[in-house]
């Protein structure tokens, strides 16, 4: 066994010495492993701190192990946030306080319950880590997917397509789709001296997918492609990939109290501004004219494309990271639902050093330690 993970009990029992031989330089694994220095040794020490806790709970499965063991540094890393941010709660409210979910590719280790022993009340846990990448990715599979819709249409048209919103992926009903650009087609007629033939806005309700500014150019080939078809992450900012992880979990819709951590990537990091604009809405200033076109006043108000509209999501947290010397100490921000269907008593977390953003009155929002 490498003398490097020899004092680190957990890590000595999840890697053996096999596994360990068979690891290629350079991987991130073999650095945790294998690599002297001071700052893996802080690594390790947390990542052995998480092994325990996943031990504890008995979450070693297969599925555990190969998403635990794979090399993938995504899918690494969003098992480590998860385990992360359920050892912080520990931390904040007790050991074993947790109680997870059945583990399997249904139902992963990112799903867990908070469940105090002076409360009835549980708490829904799941757990999203923000990639740097993740909403590009889907946006480029949906797309393929519409690329495809659209080549099998034996009309003489070229389409040129906003895509406004992803969704959650890219399971859409492809049938659907093509039903709806086949009916807007068959109404167009060439005879039309029109350049450009505008479509309605589509949705799939199912999945989020909003499609915008569909318009349709005459071809002189005898089939329908794609001109231009325009995705929207790569210009967007962090409040989008914010929105994106909020609506996949959202998916989960349990009837309790609900609660969503997420953990931004140390590659992909955001602020305050970026997490207020996606929950509450996007910041903008507004400006009052007089008749002579004369600006009497200004303000700042928020667009009405706040999360928080989303009442299945009782309030979420942002789990942040500070490195020290010699440890890594976790800390959680918790933003609070107004409009919750299920409302996260403030209460659970009144006693520990965790700040959380309240309704404070009909109109205000306030901060409280």
């Amino acid at each position: 066994m490498s003398s490097i993970i020899e004092s680190y009990e957990y890590l000595k029992r999840f890697f053996p010495r096999d596994f360990i031989d068979s690891l290629i330089e350079g991987n991130f694994l073999h650095r945790l492993l294998l690599e002297k220095h001071p700052r893996f040794d802080i690594w390790r020490k947390q990542v052995d701190d998480c092994l325990e806790l996943a031990y504890r709970y008995k979450l070693i499965d297969a599925d555990f192990e190969g998403r635990f063991k794979k090399g993938d540094w995504e899918g690494w890393e969003a098992t480590m946030n998860e385990l992360k941010a359920a050892k912080l709660i520990e931390e904040l409210l007790g050991l074993n306080c947790l109680n997870w979910r059945p583990q399997g590719r249904e139902r992963k280790v990112g799903e867990f319950e908070i469940a105090l022993n002076n409360s009835e009340v549980k708490i829904f846990v799941e757990v999203k880590t923000i990639l740097p990448r993740d909403l590009e990715n889907l946006e480029q599979r949906v797309s393929d997917k519409i690329r495809l819709c659209v080549k099998k249409l034996p009309f003489p048209f070229i389409l040129s397509i906003n895509l406004r919103d992803a969704g959650v992926s890219e399971n859409f009903k492809l049938s659907k789709l093509k039903k709806f650009l086949s009916r807007e087609l068959e109404n167009i007629s060439i005879i039309d001296n029109e350049t450009s033939y505008k479509f309605p806005d589509y949705r799939d309700n199912n999945t989020g997918l909003h499609l915008t500014g569909i318009k349709a150019y005459p071809s002189k080939k005898d089939y329908c492609s794609i001109g231009f078809l325009n995705f929207n992450a790569r210009w967007g900012g962090s409040s989008d990939y914010i929105k994106h992880s909020l609506d996949k979990a959202r998916e989960k819709k349990p009837d309790s109290t609900f609660l969503v951590i997420l953990c931004p990537s140390p590659n992909y990091l955001i602020d305050d501004v970026d997490i207020l604009n996606a929950w509450l809405g996007t910041e903008k200033m507004v400006i009052t004219f007089d008749n002579e076109g004369k600006a009497i006043s200004d303000e700042m108000v928020r667009a009405t494309d706040g999360f928080f509209q989303h009442k299945e999501i009782s309030a979420f947290g942002v789990y942040e990271e500070d490195i020290k010397e010699d440890k890594v100490e976790g800390s959680l921000k918790i933003y609070h639902n107004p409009l919750a269907a299920f409302p996260m008593n403030v209460s659970i977390f009144s006693q520990t050093c965790v700040k959380q953003l309240i309704k404070k009155n009909e109109t205000e929002m306030e901060w409280v330690n």
